[in-house]
């Protein structure tokens, strides 16, 4: 499956990106992983400072794993979540954060020195993952095997993969204004 990246946001004298990235190995498995990543360097540079976020969707046992560098931080509870496309940053993370028990996301985020737009942009790329997921889950005939609803959810997710950008960069956008740096 191709990536699904939005563009650059800029800011001060840096640059930001996100990737999302479906892992197809999951697919044999009846299951949806993908890796979120938020990527942010100086303007002019080559390097970029990344953090991937991993959630691997399980609809048989109705939860997402969550990892960064290979290790569980935590799991969502699918059932709890309930994300419009049309959600602000905040209430989009809040249905993440009520759904969610482990470590908490926002560790993984401060684990690389950052700032609060890198912050921004992770938290909205993993909302806008998390909530057209489902939304594309849920739509799919529940009378369907699992395999074929997975399949459906995937074709579903690219068909939207346009909207789950904008959706993710107006997320970051809103959070940066929000936080006081727009």
């Amino acid at each position: 499956m191709p990536k699904i990246r939005s563009h650059r946001i800029a800011k001060d004298d840096f640059e930001y990106e996100l990737d999302i990235d479906f892992k197809d190995a999951a697919i044999m498995e009846n299951k949806i992983s993908l890796d979120v990543s938020a990527r942010k360097r100086a303007v002019n540079e080559t390097d970029w400072q990344e953090v991937t976020v991993n959630i691997a969707f399980n609809f048989e046992t109705g939860h997402a794993v969550v990892s960064t560098e290979g290790e569980k931080i935590g799991e969502i509870d699918l059932s709890k979540i309930d994300i419009p496309d049309h959600a602000f940053a905040e209430q989009a993370w809040d249905a993440i954060a009520n759904a969610y028990s482990g470590s908490a996301i926002e560790d993984a985020i401060q684990a690389i020195p950052s700032d609060p737009v890198f912050g921004c942009l992770v938290k909205a790329g993993i909302s806008t993952t998390v909530g057209q997921t489902m939304n594309c889950y849920n739509s799919t005939p529940q009378t369907s095997a699992l395999s074929q609803r997975v399949r459906e959810t995937i074709l579903c997710l690219g068909q939207n993969s346009n909207w789950m950008v904008l959706t993710a960069s107006a997320r970051t956008v809103r959070c940066m204004v929000m936080a006081g740096l727009g």
